[in-house]
C-alpha cells in the first residue's frame, strides 16, 4: 500500500525548488546588481522601450506598487519633473521622489474611537476621502488626455510611414524609367552616328566618282 505524501513535506520540497530557481534566475541576479527591488523592473523596461510609454515630466500612478521596482524604474526614466504616486495595500519602503499611499493621497490610518467619535471627525475623514478621490480622478483625466495624444501621434506616424513608402516606390519607378529613357537615348544617338557615318561615306564615294 502506498503511503500518501505528507502535504507539509510536499510544500517544503516545492518551496526549496522555487527558492533554488528564484536565486539562480538571471533577472533576479541582475535586479539585485542594479538595486531593483524585484525582477519585475525589467518587464516595465521592456514595455517602455518597445512601446515608447514613458516621457520626461509625466504624471504616473503606480497601482499595486509594492515592493516598488516599477516606481524605481519610473523615477529613473521620467526625470525629476515627473510626479509618481505609488499606491498599495501592502507596506513599501520609501523611494526618493515617489509619493506612496496613504500619504500621497493625504490619507492616514484611522484611529479607533477618535476619527468617527462625532460628526466633526467623521466629516474630516470624508473630506480627506473626497480630496483623494478628486486627485485620482484628476490623474485619470490626465491619463485619458495623454492616451489621446499618443493615439493621435501613432496615427500620424502610420500615415507618415505610408506616405514615405508610397514616395519611395514612386522614386524607384522614376529611377527605373529614367534609366530606360537614358538607355534608349544612347541607342538612338549611336544609331544616328552610324547613319551619319554611312551617309558621309556614300557622299565621299560620289565625289570620287565625279572626279574620275
Amino acid at each position: 500500500m502506498t503511503t500518501p505524501l505528507n502535504p507539509a513535506k510536499k510544500k517544503r520540497k516545492f518551496n526549496k525548488a522555487w527558492l533554488h530557481e528564484h536565486v539562480n534566475d538571471p533577472y533576479v541576479q541582475e535586479a539585485q546588481r542594479r538595486g531593483y527591488r524585484s525582477r519585475a523592473a525589467f518587464k516595465l523596461i521592456e514595455l517602455a522601450e518597445r512601446d515608447k510609454l514613458l516621457r520626461p515630466g509625466m504624471v504616473v500612478v503606480d497601482l499595486g506598487a509594492a515592493p516598488g521596482s516599477w516606481s524605481q524604474v519610473l523615477r529613473e526614466r521620467l526625470g525629476p519633473a515627473a510626479q509618481i504616486l505609488a499606491i498599495d495595500l501592502l507596506p513599501m519602503d520609501p523611494i526618493a521622489g515617489v509619493t506612496f499611499n496613504p500619504a500621497g493621497l493625504g490619507l492616514a490610518n484611522l484611529t479607533a474611537g477618535t476619527d468617527f467619535i462625532d460628526n466633526f471627525m467623521t466629516n474630516a475623514v470624508l473630506t480627506k476621502l473626497n480630496t483623494a478621490s478628486i486627485a485620482l480622478r484628476s490623474q485619470a483625466s490626465a491619463f485619458g488626455a495623454n492616451l489621446s495624444i499618443v493615439q493621435i501621434r501613432q496615427n500620424f506616424n502610420k500615415n507618415l510611414i505610408n506616405v514615405l513608402q508610397t514616395g519611395s516606390s514612386a522614386l524607384t519607378l522614376a529611377d527605373t524609367n529614367e534609366e530606360a529613357a537614358n538607355s534608349q537615348a544612347l541607342s538612338t544617338r549611336q544609331s544616328i552616328a552610324t547613319s551619319a557615318l554611312s551617309l558621309a561615306n556614300q557622299s565621299q564615294q560620289g565625289v570620287l566618282q565625279l572626279l574620275r
